[in-house]
């Protein structure tokens, strides 16, 4: 035989082979009917005898689809109701399909009564800057006391009540990290011989300040629903710091045969003063949920700390210090 006609001989078999995975209805009334459509007014198309086979291509409501050859050989659809026949061999069971469970997302509109948060901060602000004149030499002899604080970091505590979900009572405590910063102290001496020859000598001492502050106020949270929530506030806050202040210092006048002079710090004391101030505070933020009851927060927050110290250099003179400045938060909340 050709090996052309063995080939196309072989895939007129191949389907004689093949396994049936369809399942198959047998007939089991004598009065069964096979349809046009799957309506018992629908015409009939053949009445088959009982124990006729076919195959099962669907299903609509009661009635099974069916693919069959006529008597006139022709391979047609038609209807079979469920009641006129059985199953032969039922459809496989399909594997268990591992599924993992759904991410239930968190509510968009989830009323909150009360949070708990954490975080750290962060800040910036200048300290104190004074200048104090005396006569010296029918000019004007000038001392330069300078505190700018570096960026500080701290710790973050706190916990929020709503009244309603619109207005939110709030409690915070600030801990601020113990920081080294530079004090700078600048003396300005005319020249006893030559009238606006001014010469000058500085020096930087390393403070190490503490501050810590306790906060209370309110939000507002004009959007009370959505994954992201701002809001806006006002309050008080009661600091507490303590910090190096010059005392006393001693300075060299040195005298050049031309005229010229020169000025050295020979001796500079600091002393550590603690003091108390009560500021206000401006603040916004945003909520970013992440769960039902976990909140991602970030804050700017701007607070109004100054007051007058007796200053110890200059006992009639007073120094204004100030503790507040720009602070910025960020954390977690956890909300119920």
């Amino acid at each position: 035989m050709h090996p052309v006609c063995f080939f196309l001989f072989f895939l007129l078999l191949l389907p004689a082979f093949a396994l049936d995975d369809h399942p198959r209805i047998r007939v089991v009334t004598d009065d069964a009917s096979i349809r046009m459509r799957p309506a018992m007014e629908s015409d009939i198309i053949e009445s088959p005898a009982r124990g006729s086979e076919y195959e099962i291509k669907g299903k609509i409501g009661d009635w099974y689809e069916i693919q069959f050859r006529s008597r006139v050989g022709v391979m047609i659809f038609g209807y079979l109701h469920e009641d006129d026949v059985e199953m032969v061999s039922p459809p496989p069971t399909p594997e268990p399909v591992e599924t993992t469970p759904p991410v239930t997302p968190p509510s968009p509109d989830r009323e909150i009564k009360f949070t708990l948060k954490a975080g750290g901060l962060f800040s910036f602000g200048k300290i104190y800057d004074h200048k104090h004149s005396i006569p010296f030499q029918q000019e004007q002899l000038t001392i330069t006391s300078l505190y700018e604080a570096s960026p500080a970091f701290g710790v973050n505590l706190g916990a929020g009540i709503f009244i309603n979900p619109a207005f939110e009572v709030t409690a915070n405590i600030d801990i601020f990290f113990s920081q080294t910063d530079p004090g700078t102290l600048r003396i300005d001496v005319p020249n006893p011989n030559i009238p606006y020859d001014h010469k000058s000598d500085e020096s930087k001492t390393s403070l190490s300040p503490q501050k810590s502050a306790i906060g209370f106020g309110f939000n507002f949270h004009p959007d009370t629903d959505g994954m992201v929530r701002t809001y806006i506030g006002a309050g008080g806050k009661y600091i507490q710091s303590k910090m190096d202040l010059v005392t006393n210092f001693s300075f060299a006048l040195t005298q050049y045969p031309d005229g010229r002079h020169s000025v050295e710090f020979t001796n500079i004391r600091y002393e550590e003063h603690s003091f108390s101030i009560f500021g206000f505070d401006l603040r916004g933020g945003i909520n970013l949920v992440i769960t039902d009851n976990m909140l991602v927060y970030g804050e700017g927050n701007y607070t109004i700390a100054k007051t007058d110290i007796q200053y110890p250099l200059y006992e009639q003179e007073q120094l204004e210090v100030n503790l507040g400045g720009f602070i910025f938060y960020t954390g977690i909340k956890f909300a119920f």
